[in-house]
């Protein structure tokens, strides 16, 4: 540590002072966005002031790590909305993962570096490169709960569903754990894809009760009631997720196949996804 903080401190110190001063401010603009509600016009403003600092100090890790994030938060967050295909993406994560092993090799220990190296080895088709990024970010800060989120997260997409439960079971059980808007919402999907239609259940009331003006979560509240054959409950939910957001309905190709379990995945939307869907009144031609 000794080491990076002489580092970091001749750096700053070969930088003129008005410049450090500009250097500084930018980069405490591009945190201070981080407490704002995301949107893609933020992460854009973000990036540009990261980009900004680079300008001013082309080596600074934090400056390296802001332009990685957004970029990176961008493409996974914000990607449809840019239009982004899955070339695009690919080749926007890759200039991120440049950045943040830039980042790595000045002396940044941020575990979003971990977390864009993870995204851009997917994108590569590399799953176990990714996970191994994801296991890396949470032995450098065990108690980061985006980790353990992002991991569970991999895990779904490949299929693994109750490892991704016992993941975010794993994040739910640290101190002060303050779970992402996604969490509760997520537990409810896997659980539904296991074919555990109360527990989907109960996730998705609880994720209601965090956002009742969601219409997704009310369409998972209806999937997960069709698939308990509860009718009434399954209609009453989707009728609320319409009313929300008029025409709302749930289409199979929106689900990316598991990785590696393209068969099983298969298996599952014929046999659990496609019956809720119709059952419910949720499919697009009703």
């Amino acid at each position: 540590v000794l080491p990076r903080m002489v580092t970091e401190l001749a750096r700053t110190r070969a930088i003129p002072a008005t410049a450090n001063a500009t250097l500084e401010s930018l980069l405490q603009r591009a945190r201070a966005l981080a407490y704002q509600p995301h949107s893609l016009a933020l992460q854009r403003e973000a990036e540009r002031l990261g980009r900004e600092a680079l300008a001013h100090a082309p080596d600074d890790p934090r400056a390296l790590v802001a332009v990685a994030k957004a970029m990176w938060l961008q493409v996974e967050n914000h990607g449809d909305e840019m239009g982004l295909d899955a070339a695009a993406r690919a080749s926007r994560l890759s200039e991120a993962a440049v950045l943040a092993r830039r980042a790595r090799s000045a002396g940044s220990d941020s575990v979003t570096i971990e977390h864009v190296l993870s995204d851009d080895a997917l994108a590569r088709g590399d799953v176990e490169g990714a996970e191994r990024y994801l296991m890396s970010a949470i032995q450098r800060r065990p108690k980061d709960v985006n980790s353990h989120h992002n991991l569970a997260t991999l895990l779904a997409r490949t299929g693994r569903l109750d490892e991704a439960i016992e993941r975010i079971g794993i994040a739910a059980a640290l101190p002060y754990y303050q779970p992402p808007l996604f969490a509760w919402t997520a537990l409810a999907w896997y659980h539904l894809f296991a074919g555990r239609p109360e527990e989907a259940t109960a996730w998705a009331r609880r994720a209601i009760g965090e956002d009742p003006d969601s219409p997704g979560r009310h369409g998972i509240l209806a999937l997960a009631r069709a698939l308990a054959n509860d009718d009434p409950g399954a209609r009453a939910a989707a009728s609320t997720a319409r009313a929300i957001q008029p025409g709302y309905h749930i289409d199979v190709r929106d689900f990316p196949p598991w990785i590696g379990r393209e068969a099983e995945f298969k298996v599952m939307v014929q046999t659990i996804l496609l019956p809720a869907i119709t059952r419910s009144g949720l499919a697009a031609a009703q």
